[in-house]
């Protein structure tokens, strides 16, 4: 039998955990009390996937939230953000 680790434990309740496509709507769903966000970037040039990421990292910190970021894991890494979500 192999081996599986645990995950660590959450010290906190996650809550509705949404996954958007666009800054704005990491503004609206932080206005709204979401702390525990997405940024799913699809079919944009790096330049401007960048940019994106840097400004929800940004909203992220002003509103102490867990923004993780899809697929981008060198920017993720680069930028700080909470964390990272990888595909397949």
């Amino acid at each position: 039998m192999m081996y599986q680790p645990e995950f660590p434990p959450v010290p906190f309740r996650l809550g509705l955990y949404p996954v958007v496509d666009s800054v704005q709507w990491i503004e609206r769903l932080l206005d709204a009390g979401v702390r525990t966000l997405q940024l799913r970037i699809k079919d944009q040039r790096d330049e401007e996937v960048e940019a994106d990421v840097v400004a929800a990292i940004a909203l992220g910190r002003r509103y102490n939230a867990r923004l993780f970021i899809n697929d981008y894991w060198r920017l993720a890494i680069k930028h700080q953000a909470y964390g990272v979500h990888l595909g397949h």
